[in-house]
């Protein structure tokens, strides 16, 4: 498989992630929400954790689609180079 196809399925892959990931936040907050407003609805606390887990949906759907990638490609590439000029010396 060439570098593209590899890198085509990495990024079909890691879409497939994020989608599986904001499903599975939609359920569980959807549950945790309706048994906090059943079982105690004076406190939302089902907030907490859905605030939580939203900002690591928001961070996941950045790394996918390259929104900002703070230790991405080019971060690698000088991190690479500047170790190899630390072991030249």
């Amino acid at each position: 498989m060439h570098n593209q196809e590899m890198a085509a399925v990495r990024y079909v892959q890691g879409v497939k992630s994020f989608y599986s990931h904001l499903i599975q936040y939609g359920v569980i907050v959807g549950l945790l929400l309706t048994a906090n407003i059943l079982l105690s609805p004076g406190y939302l606390w089902a907030l907490w954790p859905a605030a939580g887990w939203g900002i690591g949906i928001v961070m996941h759907g950045i790394n996918t689609f390259d929104g900002f990638n703070l230790f991405g490609k080019e971060w690698e590439q000088r991190q690479v180079e500047k170790r190899l000029a630390k072991q030249r010396r």
